[in-house]
């Protein structure tokens, strides 16, 4: 165990800290540390909530990659639950947008974001959206006096 443990605390960029209580470990560390252990037990099914939140940028993206290579090669069943666009396009295969409780959109992770359908699924991918009726093919302003 205490080696499967060295190996695992290896892949998240943590060699040599087994011994540290949880304590001396910064708020990413014991991030690192909690993916680490829900990794190492092999599960049939893993629930990750917002597991990148306490990493910074750089490491954050070294984790997607584990994950996606860990969830890709075990093909265990995953839920991630993120507000993150990239933790969805680094880390899923589908993405679904629940709002209120409520199933919004689901699909393809890059079809979802490429054409959000509603104000917060836009935000998740970074984009604007627009509320409003399209008007003869027309853009912008529907005020406009016509020919």
């Amino acid at each position: 165990a205490r080696a499967d443990a060295e190996v695992w605390l290896e892949r998240v960029g943590l060699a040599g800290t087994g011994d540290l209580a949880p304590d001396a470990l910064s708020g990413g560390q014991q991030q690192r540390v909690a993916l680490a252990r829900a990794l190492a037990v092999e599960p049939r099914l893993l629930l990750l909530d917002e597991p990148l939140t306490s990493l910074d940028v750089a490491t954050a993206a070294e984790i997607r990659v584990l994950l996606r290579a860990q969830l890709a090669t075990t093909g265990v069943t995953s839920v991630v639950v993120s507000h993150d666009a990239a933790d969805a396009v680094g880390i899923a295969e589908r993405l679904v947008i629940v709002e209120d409780g409520a199933l919004v959109q689901e699909g393809a992770v890059a079809e979802v974001l490429a054409a959000p359908r509603s104000r917060f699924a836009a935000a998740v991918a970074a984009a604007h959206r627009f509320d409003g009726e399209a008007d003869s093919g027309q853009t912008g302003p529907q005020d406009r006096p016509r020919a």
